[in-house]
This record gives C-alpha cells, structure tokens and sequence, in this order.
C-alpha cells in the first residue's frame, strides 16, 4: 500500500494537533472524560505482561511499568489527550485498585478470539478479551462500588471512555501465520472478518451490559507492512481490508442498538 507525500502530510498535521490538545488539557487540567478503560494488546499493554527485553520501555522513566514500544503506547497519549493521568495496569493492584481515573486491562499477545495468543507462554500468558472483561468486572463490583454511591457509579462509567484494541493477533495467530488448526485460514477474507467482528459485537455488548456507554474501537493497520520489510506486502494488506470495511458498517449498526 503505497502512501502518498500528501497522506504523509495529513497524518503528521493530524499527530501535531493531537499532541498540541493533549498538551493544552494537561496544563490546564481539563477532563474531557472522568476515566479511560484500555481493553487491548501489545499496542495499549500497560505493563500487564511485561516484555522480555530489557530495550522496551527504554524511554520512559522508572516509576512507568514498561510498555511493549520504547515510550508511551496509544493507550497513554489517548489518556494525556482526555486530561487523565497515565492509567495503571490491573496487575498492579495497589494502585489500580484504588483509581477513578481507568484501569488498564491490555495483555500483549491476546485477541479478540479466546484462542489468539494461548500458546504463548514468555513472561506469563496473555489475557484474552473475554478475562479482560471479567478483571473490568472485578473492578466495578470489588472496587468502583466502594469508591462511588450507585448514581454516580452509573453516571461514571456512562461517560468514561472504552478503548478496545483487539485484532492484529487474530489474524496473525489465525489467519496469516495460523498457530492452531488452521481450519479458520481457508476461510475467505469477508467471511473471516466477519466472524471475529461477530465476536468482537458480543463482547462490547457485554461491557455495555456493564455500564460501558463511549467505545473507541480501532482499526487493523496494514500488517504486510510491520515485519521491518523493505517493501509491503500487498497480498496480506488487501487479507485484512474487509475487517476495516465492515467494522465501520459495524459501528453504525451499534450506535442504534446502545443509543450512543
């Protein structure tokens, strides 16, 4: 997938404005959201399953738990960005236990499907979406409900933001490079896609169930070009368009049934 000098531009006109706001909600303490709670992979882990070498995190200071990248990870702009401090990592419970502001559930490695990731076994397993859900579970019934009376509890997670970045590993895992039976491989493209979006609804349904009312759910990047390769890989590029095409048909259809 060929970019173009003028989506180059955009992009970085689109990174500048973000840092810039995020930088001005900081200073002036500015809360666009009460909370911010990160379901994810590596791209939002914040320091659940911390990485093997010693180089992540190199960037960060030593009170930030490492992150799978060298600095902070889009979990921890998107919190600078909604006036938040960086939001603590369920598996440090001593302060995630106690916080207003999110909590931070990413498990690098993990998917949306409850087999992504399984067979890793470096540095602890991953936690798939679906014991992510039951932390944010424990959290709300162990936790928010000592911190907040019930109206206010509502009201809290009504306006707190979800982040959900999930997918990169599905296809990896199952799709691309398949680690298990296979069987899902030879499944088409739109079909695949549309199967872990199927996924992916009911469990959104659920944290809404629990309270969730703003989702922020990504897309899949290019994966034929993230392997450090000269030049993309078109064939896996055009694998993984279907699930971007019909996760935004997705989007709409969710915004009616959880009357966002």
């Amino acid at each position: 997938m060929a970019v173009s000098k003028q989506q180059q531009l955009a992009l970085l006109v689109l990174i500048y404005v973000f840092l810039t706001d995020a930088s001005a909600n900081a200073q002036y303490n500015i809360k666009l959201a009460p909370a911010l709670y990160i379901f994810g992979d590596s791209t939002v882990d914040g320091g659940n399953r911390l990485p093997p070498n010693g180089a992540y995190g190199m960037d960060l200071n030593s009170n930030v738990r490492p992150r799978w990248s060298n600095g902070l990870n889009i979990a921890d702009f998107l919190a600078n960005f909604l006036g938040l401090p960086l939001v603590p990592p369920y598996s440090n419970m001593s302060i995630a236990g106690g916080s207003t502001t999110g909590v931070n559930y990413g498990s690098a490695g993990c998917g949306i499907l409850p087999q992504t990731g399984q067979l890793i076994r470096e540095n602890g397993n991953c936690w798939s979406f679906d014991r992510q859900i039951v932390y944010f579970n424990r959290t709300v019934f162990d936790n928010l409900t000592t911190l907040f009376n019930n109206e206010d509890l509502i009201k809290h997670l009504r306006d707190s933001v979800f982040l959900i970045s999930f997918g990169i590993k599905d296809y990896e895992f199952n799709y691309l490079r398949p680690t298990y039976n296979g069987s899902l491989a030879k499944l088409e493209p739109e079909v695949f896609a549309k199967y872990v979006l199927n996924e992916l609804s009911f469990r959104l349904t659920i944290l809404h169930g629990l309270g969730g009312g703003k989702f922020l759910v990504n897309n899949i990047w290019p994966m034929g070009c993230t392997h450090g390769d000269s030049c993309c890989n078109e064939k896996i590029n055009q694998l993984v368009i279907p699930y971007n095409k019909k996760r935004v048909e997705e989007d709409e259809e969710e915004k009616e049934m959880f009357q966002v």
